[in-house]
């Protein structure tokens, strides 16, 4: 094996990271001197050709060690102000002259956005523009939607020949048709900026318009007058909101339904022997609590006009008095001395003042009770059979109607009657309502025709003036009941399905689109208006369906 030369073993003084081109170039005499071998021009201009210049090369070949210990981020940037030239890249390191491409530098992409921020920013200030679909779909237009097919989107239509709309039109009408129903809440809606009113000479629309003007001309949706009070006849403005007891429903027909005089609070009760009360929002209507009173099949349930009380009956010989607060229960099982004239306590009134409950008894008499004792108080009768009792605002007195179409007036202070008087042409009436101006009086009867008398205006036969006779129903009137600002007139049978028209007060003129033969009404057991201009329908299949009257928004 030979050996290794001595030059071989000795350790490079660059521990060969790099040739040693002094090696090459340079050789050590004996002297020790250095004997440099000179180039002749033709290696001279080889090397140039592929090394380049290699004047300061050798220079540098020491420090290689030290620059590539360095960074690559610690090199420095050559502006764009000093130029290089050609001699100058010579005094430049090597490891300076290279760089890893990673795209756009970083500190040049921050300064071009906040560039780009500050030119846009001042755009967005002047110009509030809303916000972009999130989802665009471009085959929306060429969608077909047929309005005839299905009747449920009938009431998209702008006029009656409207037989198609496109992917977009149908979008619109379906958010138009939401927004009516549930309405935007104050948070959602954008800030609205006014124009400055303080720029004198100035005639844009924004300040010689009035306000009420410009918000009509800036919007599509027909006008309204939504101050005034006063309901036209002709039609009805009136939207379906979600059954009054979808969250409980009942397993038997609605026979009553009660409001709660400060609340939107909705009694019901049936003979399935469960009050249960809602809360009416109109979305949701959330199931409050219930009360099951398993020996009593309930025909009558009223909230106390304190709204703190629950007076119920049914076709026993004793009530309950439900006190909300305390959830305790009071049975009321006798009446001293009107044993045999109160079979039942299956129907009752209760006085709008809260003072008194009055039963319907047999042979024409009625009992009144106190409405938070149980206690009875005094008795009335009148000829033949009780159709139906209801009281005065002021509750001074109480009207009795019989079906032999006389009504009574009692005089609660005095006790005693302080009137009398036969219908017009009257025969078999079987319900009766009063507004709550106390002016108009509304009496049903079992051919279906109802009769509204004007109790502001006597007669000459000690009666009262007749104002009209509505003949729209042709089956026994068995619900009647007025609106809270006594505008609506509401009449109902169960003797027909959907049987329920609706009449404009003062001139009692039916109000022609509603109900339409879609509605979901059923056999009507009994209906009632709310304060908020809600009308609620309970029928025999246990449901409670809910309207809201526009008009009262």
């Amino acid at each position: 094996m030979p050996k290794p030369s001595k030059n071989s073993s000795k350790a490079s003084p660059y521990k060969d990271a790099f040739f040693d081109l002094g090696s090459v170039e340079k050789k050590p005499t004996k002297n020790g001197n250095v004997k440099t071998r000179q180039k002749d021009s033709e290696e001279l201009r080889l090397e140039e050709a592929i090394f380049g210049k290699t004047d300061d090369f050798e220079s540098h070949l020491g420090n290689m060690e030290d620059v590539a210990d360095e960074k690559m981020d610690e090199a420095p940037e050559l502006g764009h102000e000093s130029q290089v030239g050609e001699n100058d890249l010579e005094k430049i390191e090597d490891a300076d002259l290279f760089m890893f491409d990673t795209g756009e530098n970083l500190s040049q992409k921050e300064k071009h956005g906040k560039e780009t921020k500050m030119e846009v920013e001042p755009e967005e200030q002047e110009v509030n523009e809303p916000p972009a679909a999130v989802w665009e779909d471009s085959d929306d237009e060429r969608i077909t939607v047929s309005l005839h097919d299905n009747t449920r989107l009938r009431k998209l239509r702008r006029y009656e020949g409207e037989a198609e709309l496109n992917g977009v039109q149908y979008t619109q009408r379906l958010r138009q048709q939401f927004e009516r129903i549930y309405a935007v809440p104050q948070w959602a809606k954008p800030n609205e900026k006014l124009a400055d009113e303080d720029e004198e000479g100035s005639l844009s629309e924004d300040n010689v318009l009035p306000t009420s003007l410009r918000q009509i001309f800036n919007s599509s949706v027909s006008y309204v007058n939504k101050n005034s009070r006063v309901l036209l006849p002709g039609t009805i403005d009136i939207k379906r909101l979600k059954d009054a007891n979808f969250q409980a429903p009942s397993h038997s027909g609605i026979r009553c339904i009660s409001f709660h005089p400060f609340f939107p609070l909705l009694l019901t009760c049936g003979f399935d022997r469960t009050i249960r009360i809602y809360q009416l929002d109109g979305k949701v209507n959330p199931f409050v609590t219930s009360l099951h009173l398993r020996s009593s099949a309930l025909q009558t349930a009223l909230f106390h006009p304190d709204g703190k009380h629950v007076v119920a009956g049914g076709r026993r010989k004793y009530m309950y008095i439900w006190d909300l607060e305390s959830t305790q229960v009071e049975k009321v099982s006798r009446m001293y001395g009107q044993e045999d004239l109160q079979p039942s306590m299956e129907r009752f009134h209760m006085d709008t003042t809260g003072k008194y409950v009055a039963l319907e008894g047999k042979n024409g008499y009625i009992n009144l009770l106190n409405s938070i004792t149980g206690q009875f108080v005094t008795s009335f009768k009148i000829e033949g059979t009780i159709s139906d009792v209801t009281f005065t605002s002021d509750g001074k007195e109480m009207l009795v109607l019989s079906y032999g179409a006389e009504i009574w007036h009692f005089n609660l202070e005095n006790r005693s009657v302080s009137k009398r008087w036969h219908i017009q042409d009257g025969v078999a009436t079987t319900r009766f309502c009063l507004d709550g101006n106390d002016k108009y009086l509304a009496i049903g009867s079992k051919s279906g025709i109802v009769s509204v008398y004007d109790l502001k205006s006597p007669s000459d036969d000690d009666g009262f003036k007749q104002i009209t006779s509505l003949e729209n129903v042709t089956f026994s009137v068995n619900s009647i009941a007025f609106s809270k600002d006594s505008q609506v007139l509401a009449v109902s049978s169960r003797g027909k399905k959907d049987t329920l028209r609706l009449f404009h007060v003062p001139s009692f003129s039916a109000f022609r689109n509603w109900p339409t033969s879609s509605t979901p009404l059923g056999r009507v057991s009994s209906l009632g208006f709310g304060r908020g201009g809600e009308l609620c329908v309970g029928n025999e299949a246990g449901r409670v369906g809910l309207w809201k009257l526009a008009h009262y928004d």
